[in-house]
C-alpha cells in the first residue's frame, strides 16, 4: 500500500523521482467495504498486541521474503509489533485496501502523472521473470517509467534486494 501513498503524493506534490517497489496495482474498484471489522478492535489492547503481533509480522515477512531475514531485522519488526498501536494500524490499512485504492484511482482521473523519472521493482517469486502484467500497466501512466522484473524476489524487496532499492533509488536521483 505504500506505493499507492507514494504516487498519491507525487501526483499532489512537485517530485524529483519516484520508486514503486513491488505496487499494487488496480484499475478499477472493487466491491470491498474498507471498514476494519469489530474484532479488530481487541487488537488494540497492550496484552493482546505482545503475544499477537511478534507473530503477526514474523508470519507476514516469512509469507512476503524469499531469502532469510536478517536477525536483526527480525527482532526489531517483532518489537515493534508488540506496540497495540502498531498492530492496530496494520490490521486497519490492510482492510482499507479497497478504499484506498477506490480513492486513488478518483485521484488519477483528476491529475496529471509526475513528470519525473519513475522506477518499478516488480518481484516475481520465481526464478523465471515473469511478466509483471500490473506493474507494466501502471509504468504506461508515467511518461518516465522503468519496470525492473526482480526474478526470485518476494514482496519485502528491501529484504530479498536491497541492492536492487539502492540502484532504483539512485536511478532516480540522477
Amino acid at each position: 500500500m505504500a506505493a499507492c501513498y507514494a504516487e498519491a503524493y507525487a501526483r499532489l506534490r512537485p517530485v524529483s523521482g519516484l520508486v514503486l517497489i513491488d505496487p499494487s496495482y488496480e484499475d478499477r474498484t472493487r466491491a470491498g467495504e474498507g471498514d476494519v471489522p469489530g474484532w479488530a478492535a481487541v487488537l488494540n489492547r497492550p496484552a493482546v498486541a505482545w503475544r499477537i503481533g511478534p507473530v503477526l509480522w514474523s508470519v507476514t515477512a516469512l509469507a512476503n521474503s524469499r531469502t532469510r531475514i536478517p536477525a536483526r531485522v527480525a527482532h526489531v519488526g517483532r518489537q515493534r509489533y508488540r506496540d497495540p498501536r502498531v498492530v492496530a494500524s496494520a490490521v486497519a490499512e490492510y482492510f482499507s485496501y479497497d478504499r484506498l485504492n477506490a480513492d486513488l484511482i478518483d485521484l488519477r482521473r483528476r491529475t496529471v502523472p509526475p513528470e519525473a523519472p519513475v522506477v518499478i521493482l516488480a518481484a516475481t517469486p520465481r526464478a523465471m521473470p515473469m511478466p509483471a502484467v500490473p506493474q507494466v500497466r501502471l509504468s504506461k501512466m508515467f511518461p518516465l517509467a522503468e519496470v525492473r522484473v526482480l526474478p526470485g524476489c518476494g514482496h519485502l524487496v528491501h529484504i530479498d534486494r536491497p541492492g536492487a532499492v539502492r540502484a532504483a533509488i539512485a536511478a532516480v536521483e540522477e
